[in-house]
């Protein structure tokens, strides 16, 4: 929604949103209306900003661990209060990072151990090569994932779904926190974009709060990674009474909310938008491949 409004704006058009315009329709989550724009605005910065909606993208290679400067963290957390009731929380400490791995490193695990979202991630998720890639215009590409041939092969091996069965059923699979937690030790920083409460609109909100970021992060050359496994859960977990989430690990979840909420106090009630690792980091050399604009956008025409 902000980069359409970006690119609208920036083609004299003001694209006018409105959020879940059906009621009890979770679904339709935006209708948009466009008119002649007055060059009145919202956005934030966007004769700046729709010039980096091509350059965005995810890069998971290492970082340097550098620290990233003060004024342009101010940069990032003023993009993301630009959206009304949003907010960013940077952690930067070697201490602080630790704690994170400690924390997504597990929730890592734990999704490849639950056949529900191991099936997600095998079958819907990742792309196994460019063609494949290619082909589906979604998920992400493997060779962007910057990983080794060895880890390579091992996510092949925990592929087959008798494996993890098995992983399971003995509580092992520590392994499988070690991609994680490799990336991490690499990051300068990491963000959490909250909302005030857990609701549709605000996770919407929270897009928004989170592209604005993201784009000026590009600007400043700063990499973003999302690392969102473990707030995903702990919303399922305490929004959703752990739907999807077997037994067996639910224990190890509330163990590992309880970390993060250590980590992140006054936060119980808030929406947790989105997770992500900060870094300065070589540019990736590969581009998940994404569907066509005709695919996923749908026009009807007004006489009023």
């Amino acid at each position: 929604i902000e980069n359409l409004q970006l690119e609208a704006h920036r083609k004299g058009i003001k694209a006018h949103i409105h959020l879940f315009p059906v009621t009890n329709e979770k679904k339709l989550v935006a209708a948009i209306q466009f008119s002649a724009t007055d060059k009145s605005t919202d956005l934030y910065h966007p004769d700046d900003l729709v010039n980096y909606i091509d350059e965005r993208l995810t890069n998971r290679n290492a970082g340097t661990k550098q620290d990233i400067a003060k004024p342009i963290l101010e940069h990032l957390a003023e993009a993301v209060k630009s959206v009304p009731g949003a907010d960013l929380i940077i952690k930067s400490s070697s201490e602080e990072i630790n704690i994170l791995s400690g924390i997504i490193g597990p929730s890592e695990r734990l999704r490849l151990l639950n056949p529900a979202s191991h099936y997600e991630f095998f079958q819907k998720e990742i792309r196994w090569n460019d063609e494949e890639s290619r082909i589906a215009k979604d998920g992400i590409n493997i060779n962007s994932l910057g990983i080794s041939q060895q880890e390579e092969i091992a996510l092949k091996m925990v592929k087959n779904p008798d494996v993890i069965k098995s992983l399971a059923e003995w509580q092992g699979g520590q392994a499988l926190e070690y991609t994680a937690r490799k990336s991490i030790a690499t990051a300068s920083a990491f963000g959490l974009i909250t909302m005030p409460d857990f609701s549709s609109i605000n996770y919407v909100l929270g897009g928004k709060a989170m592209e604005r970021m993201w784009l000026t992060a590009t600007k400043y050359g700063i990499s973003i990674q999302p690392m969102m496994t473990s707030v995903l859960c702990f919303a399922r977990l305490n929004n959703a009474a752990g739907k999807g989430i077997p037994d067996f690990m639910r224990e190890e979840y509330t163990r590992l909310y309880q970390r993060f909420n250590d980590l992140f106090p006054d936060m119980e009630h808030k929406g947790k938008i989105f997770l992500f690792k900060l870094s300065i980091a070589e540019p990736t050399s590969v581009r998940s491949y994404r569907k066509s604009l005709d695919q996923v956008l749908l026009f009807a025409n007004s006489k009023s």
